[in-house]
């Protein structure tokens, strides 16, 4: 179990802990990384909390020299997200922004092109945030 400020999630035994992200080797990494909102978040502005995000993974994508996929909205912890995927260099990043409060949680995970990494699933699956 890894023990961020916030927040907690599931990661592979075997994996290696260092602060708030995990990896296995030099390419596989799951990470969450916490950032406060000026304002809570508010369901009702969804689709403009989208706009941005998506503005964001493009942004990730340009600096990677990678493609973003559009992006997709889903529910992690019970908590409005969107999740993107950014391939690049022969490597994917898997991308979801969880919104809660005044929070954004950046849950990431890293593995190689054409690989599918349990740890993703694990990870969306094993995230919450604490109070």
């Amino acid at each position: 179990m890894v023990h961020g400020a916030g927040f907690t999630f599931q990661a592979p035994a075997s994996w290696t802990v260092a602060g708030n992200a995990a990896v296995d080797g030099a390419v596989n990494r799951v990470e969450v990384l916490p950032f406060r909102l000026l304002r809570a978040y508010d369901a009702a502005r969804r689709a403009a909390a989208a706009r941005e995000l998506d503005g964001l993974a493009s942004r990730v994508a340009q600096q990677l020299k990678g493609t973003a996929s559009a992006g997709r909205e889903l529910q992690v912890a019970g908590y409005d997200a969107r999740a993107y995927t950014i391939s690049f260099d022969g490597k994917v990043e898997e991308i979801t922004f969880v919104l809660h409060g005044t929070r954004e949680y950046e849950l990431l995970c890293r593995h190689a092109a054409g690989s599918a990494l349990p740890a993703c699933a694990e990870l969306l699956a094993s995230f919450r945030p604490r109070p």
